[in-house]
């Protein structure tokens, strides 16, 4: 069935980021403008093989097509599972906004690649599906990323101004809020979790540095922050993107210890944050972050000590949920697309004219 109406809808969005930490699930009563209320919201994990196989497959953009579709099928399959809760609870939900999961992300190629198969979730969940909401950006000259930035602004109209919103996930990126959409700068600052996460991974096995307890232990290699911020990424004004594995610890695999190792990449993250600033119109006053990375008490702090005259705070003082807010936004950006209503803008991604997102099934 098909949504015609721009009158509110209750719309589940889905989101799987570059940390893979699992799917996030969101139900958003929402009429794709202003009108944007949570009604739930659960994440769920990957299953271990999934991730095994997706870990293999980040970055190979000649991976082969057997085995791509084979991955997007499962991956697809997965995120309609999760979605059976929601629409149990919810029996009026008709419109699921469907990001996918990124394996590369190459603007400087004008490409990218989601894996998810909207006709299949379609399928399988009886439900109109909007997705593939990068391509059309690109096309039209954007960076495709990120892409969030508009819907920060939406969820802002009531909040002080001049705001910035940090999303920490596998990659972090900055949403500069002023009064009016054309003022809106978004950008990716840098690595987020992900270079942290593959290295406890590699020394340990874990998924990650749960309360930045091997951070908190560590040492930061100054030097090597210092080279890594002499990198041409960090000088060149947004917009910009990159991909999740833009950066890589392969000159200290062997030379740090664990503990080191996590306290400079945690380190290196809040430098990159820093910098990002520098590309704003001005320091921001507040800065509300969102994603894993808020739950990293090292890294906030890292954050708060390197921007002393800002208010390094979680979005839940705004009131917002930082686990769900970027599955909210697919679900938002679904209705966008039934209102045929842009959700990237020349000055968030660099394209040549406002943009409507998405593909539907």
């Amino acid at each position: 069935m098909r949504i015609m109406s721009s009158a509110p809808q209750k719309v589940i969005g889905l989101m799987s980021g570059t940390s893979m930490d699992g799917i996030d699930v969101a139900v958003l009563e929402t009429d794709g403008a202003l009108h944007n209320k949570l009604l739930y919201s659960r994440t769920y994990e990957y299953r271990a093989d999934i991730k095994a196989r997706l870990k293999k497959a980040l970055g190979n953009r000649n991976l082969d097509e057997n085995k791509k579709h084979d991955l997007e099928d499962a991956i697809t399959r997965d995120h309609a599972k999760v979605c059976e809760e929601a629409l149990a609870l919810f029996d009026d939900i008709k419109l699921i906004g469907f990001h996918g999961q990124t394996i590369w992300h190459a603007p400087q190629d004008g490409k990218t690649c989601q894996l998810g198969d909207g006709n299949l979730l379609a399928h399988l969940t009886g439900c109109q599906v909007i997705y593939d909401f990068r391509s059309a950006d690109m096309k039209a000259g954007g960076q495709g990323a990120p892409l969030l930035p508009i819907y920060h602004h939406k969820r802002a109209v009531e909040s002080d101004k001049p705001l910035a919103v940090l999303n920490i996930g596998g990659v972090s990126n900055i949403t500069y809020i002023d009064q009016d959409v054309k003022d809106i700068i978004g950008f990716d600052c840098g690595t987020g979790n992900a270079l942290l996460n593959d290295w406890v991974t590699y020394k340990t096995g874990e998924i990650m540095d749960a309360d930045g307890r091997y951070a908190s232990a560590g040492k930061i290699d100054h030097e090597w922050v210092n080279t890594q911020m002499g990198l041409d990424y960090f000088n060149l004004k947004p917009p910009k993107s990159l991909d999740r594995d833009a950066f890589n610890f392969d000159d200290k695999k062997e030379k740090w210890s664990l503990n080191d190792g996590a306290a400079t990449l945690t380190y290196f993250t809040a430098q990159s944050i820093k910098r990002s600033c520098e590309h704003l119109p001005s320091l921001p006053k507040t800065l509300a972050v969102t994603g894993g990375g808020r739950r990293n008490p090292v890294l906030m702090n890292y954050i708060q000590d390197l921007l002393p005259d800002t208010n390094v705070m979680a979005v839940e003082e705004l009131g917002w949920d930082g686990d769900a807010l970027e599955a909210e936004g697919f679900a938002h950006f679904a209705m966008c697309y039934i209102n045929k209503t842009p959700i990237t803008y020349p000055n968030i991604t660099g394209c040549n004219a406002p943009v409507i997102g998405g593909q539907s099934s």
